[in-house]
């Protein structure tokens, strides 16, 4: 009867393990949305102060093990003058293949009247 016990016990502990690997190397939206947000925040003055809102995926395109996509969303930091500067528009693009996230160099983040309206028409908002 112990004897019995220890395989299923055994046998449960491997599942779990087995099952925590595969999580680990899923990609989520959560891990996605976390990839946008440190390459957003490299880009500002401050990175340190971001504050992200109503973070979305638009235009996912999945071809097997790669997905190719844009997320869009606000980011509010502060200035040079240590004063937040309120919502701005951005959007990044995002290539996934396998478990392994990159986000494109240089995300878009409104500025100006053009990438405002760049914004609007990639992200719908």
């Amino acid at each position: 009867m112990k004897k019995e016990m220890i395989y299923v016990l055994g046998s449960v502990g491997v599942l779990i393990v087995i099952f925590m690997i595969v999580m680990f190397f899923k990609v989520t939206d959560s891990k996605i949305y976390s990839a946008v947000q440190d390459a957003v925040s490299e880009s500002l003055l401050d990175p340190g102060s971001a504050q992200f809102s109503k973070l979305k995926i638009v235009d996912r395109s999945n071809e097997g093990k790669s997905s190719n996509m844009k997320v869009c969303g606000y980011v509010n930091s502060k200035n040079s003058f240590g004063g937040y500067t309120g919502n701005k528009g951005f959007y990044a693009f995002v290539y996934i293949n396998g478990a392994n996230i990159s986000v494109g160099k240089n995300p878009t983040i409104e500025s100006d009247w053009l990438t405002k309206g760049m914004f609007e028409q990639t992200c719908n908002y």
